[in-house]
């Protein structure tokens, strides 16, 4: 008996044939385009993103104005977020030089509905999911303000 448990194999064990293989392409729905292109909601958040997290740095200098070491931080982090910021612009540049779906010329760029890893949302909600964390760490960064220099520290 236990040699023709041996002898007999499971079904995970076969390789699938030829006709039993799906692609993913085929899984999908037909209405999805999977074609990578400019929909500009980078254009619009990115410049949104950069203002909030600028407007953070700068209630945070201004508030630590007297002490050396909080503005040495500050510049730090600010010199962290020229190349976190930078490096997708100098991407996103070279891309639109060579690449013909990133031009400025496509008509999704105004669409209201856009595509997302998850499906198709509107375009002012993919912005603000896009934008809400640096707009929040903006308005946090207010409120410490607001507390640190209320408080005399």
């Amino acid at each position: 008996m236990l040699r023709d448990m041996k002898n007999q194999s499971s079904p995970h064990d076969t390789e699938p044939r030829n006709d039993e293989i799906v692609h993913l392409s085929e899984t999908q729905s037909p209405n999805v385009d999977n074609t990578d292109y400019d929909d500009g909601l980078l254009s619009t958040a990115i410049p949104l993103m950069v203002g909030a997290y600028g407007c953070a740095l700068a209630i945070a200098a201004f508030t630590f104005l007297g002490s050396g070491e909080a503005l040495f931080v500050i510049a730090i982090s600010a010199a962290y977020g020229a190349m976190y910021f930078g490096l997708p612009l100098v991407i996103a540049r070279v891309r639109r030089r060579n690449d013909p779906r990133w031009t400025n010329k496509n008509d999704s760029r105004y669409s209201q509905r856009v595509q997302v890893f998850s499906g198709s949302i509107g375009r002012f909600e993919a912005i603000l999911q896009m934008t809400i964390v640096p707009l929040a760490v903006a308005i946090a960064f207010a409120a410490f303000a607001t507390i640190w220099l209320s408080l005399g520290a």
